[in-house]
């Protein structure tokens, strides 16, 4: 196997054949909410966390992949909001 491979925490999951719920009831104070976010990449878990997710996911966090999730995600994020503010604008025009 090629240790340089890199993967994402939500791939790790589900690799782990883990759900969300499974996650958040493993690791006391974890919101579904907040496992939503770090898998989305909309934010980055503390060390502890990640070496939490990491150990119940039987991987190494040398593993783990951060970096192209979250210009990925902000980029589309960024695309919704402008279609939605360029829509308010159009209905706004004709009144």
């Amino acid at each position: 196997m090629n240790d340089d491979f890199k993967i994402t925490l939500y791939a790790a999951r589900i690799n782990a054949g883990l759900s969300r719920n499974e996650v958040c009831e493993a690791i006391p104070g974890l919101s579904l909410e907040m496992l939503g976010k770090i898998e989305s990449g909309a934010i980055e878990p503390k060390v502890t966390l990640a070496l939490k997710l990491c150990e119940l996911y039987g991987i190494s966090i040398d593993r783990l992949r951060f970096d192209d999730v979250k210009p990925i995600k902000r980029a589309a994020r960024r695309k919704r909001k402008e279609a939605k503010d360029n829509e308010g604008k159009a209905d706004g025009d004709g009144k």
